[in-house]
């Protein structure tokens, strides 16, 4: 039967529902024929499976109570409880160039589309052509989450506009992120509870990972009287962040931060406390190190031109996801995105530097405590030999 007891709730199954209620009948009417080509026999089963559908939306209620097992709209509605909100997914966003004649006006929501995918992106406002007839303006992809555009591919708008001859991207677009799913808000859920039992600097890690639009943290300290390995002066600490609102980070650094200790990084924002009294937070914005490689791969059969560009992709996609503040760059970790484009080639070698001048088949290039290696697809050539 469907109940809710001290141990939780129970419900019986639909076959259960449908011989219980064939008993039930059979205990009024000894003599009905109850089999299922029977009409009696029918409508005992619409009952039963209307009776099985309610219990289903009860045990979903019972369910959602719980953080662990509720989903969607009622796992976020539980996750505020907690003073965390669903982090929504962010557009891809890039620059884009046109070449026209001067003075022309390229109208706000001007329709791109990326070449290499079929993507549409917008332009963000109107761009005035110079008096050379060359204009930038920022563009968002139509889409949320992780949408790719690289460098070049940005070149077809969906409709003419006048005395405009020509649009591409230089550089490869920002790669938006996807919604959160329900089963990451859960760990995030359980992360944000545990902070206050953790020490300061989890604390403040934790919190400003909750930040809307973060895309990672790192905090370090030096305990010590002597400038530590990292740089960090004696008796200080680091936050080291990947995105978000520079204010409410600081915020969130401010209510948490260790009595009498010194803040080193490269952003400083002001803080009032409850009195009005202002309070400089400082913390670290990750330097970016620019990485270069070329690939160069013998041809084998299946092999087109075209997957030179999926390669690079592939590549970009795969770094934005595993280089993190201060993860170095391992040569052999590259294989993992190459070889993800099939199995029509052999690569011969890798060569990585940090600079298009400096390339060299080399183990791993560090990267320090507070750096983040990137790079994009014009960084990348690949090579037949």
């Amino acid at each position: 039967m469907t109940a809710l007891t001290d141990k939780g709730f129970t419900r019986d199954d639909l076959a259960t529902i449908l011989a219980n209620m064939t008993t039930d009948v059979l205990r009024i009417y000894p003599d009905a024929s109850l089999d299922a080509s029977t009409q009696d026999g029918q409508l005992l089963g619409v009952f039963s499976n209307a009776i099985d559908q309610l219990g289903q939306v009860v045990q979903a209620v019972y369910d959602s109570m719980s953080p662990s097992q509720a989903t969607g709209v009622t796992l976020a509605r539980i996750a505020e409880y907690n003073g965390i909100r669903i982090i929504n997914g962010t557009q891809s966003q890039g620059t884009v160039s046109f070449i026209g004649n001067p003075q022309v006006t390229v109208p706000m929501n001007t329709q791109i589309q990326c070449t290499a995918n079929g993507s549409l992106f917008y332009t963000v406002a109107d761009c005035i052509l110079d008096t050379q007839g060359l204009g930038s303006v920022g563009v968002l992809s139509e889409l949320v989450g992780a949408i790719s555009a690289p460098a070049g591919t940005l070149t077809k708008l969906m409709m003419p506009v006048y005395s405009v001859r020509s649009v591409t991207n230089t550089s490869d677009v920002l790669i938006g992120k996807d919604r959160e799913t329900d089963q990451a808000l859960r760990v995030r859920r359980s992360y944000s509870v545990a902070t206050p039992s953790q020490s300061i600097l989890e604390g403040i890690k934790g919190a400003v990972a909750n930040i809307a639009q973060v895309i990672q943290v790192e905090t370090y300290e030096n305990k010590t009287d002597l400038t530590d390995a990292n740089g960090l002066p004696p008796h200080s600490f680091s936050v080291v962040v990947e995105g978000g609102d520079d204010n409410d980070i600081a915020a969130a650094i401010f209510l948490r931060e260790p009595v009498g200790a010194n803040q080193y990084g490269n952003t400083t924002v002001t803080v009032d406390d409850k009195y009005g009294n202002p309070h400089p937070i400082t913390f670290l914005r990750p330097p970016v190190v620019s990485i270069f490689m070329r690939i160069e791969l013998t041809t084998l059969y299946g092999w087109t031109d075209d997957l030179i560009a999926q390669m690079q992709t592939n590549i970009v996609e795969w770094s934005q996801a595993n280089w993190l503040i201060g993860v170095p760059v391992v040569t052999s970790q590259l294989y993992i995105p190459i070889n993800a484009v099939g199995t029509s080639f052999a690569v011969s070698r890798i060569l990585i530097g940090t600079t298009a001048q400096s390339l060299a088949v080399v183990e791993m290039i560090p990267i320090a405590f507070k750096e983040i290696a990137k790079t994009n697809t014009a960084s990348i050539t690949i090579v037949k030999v």
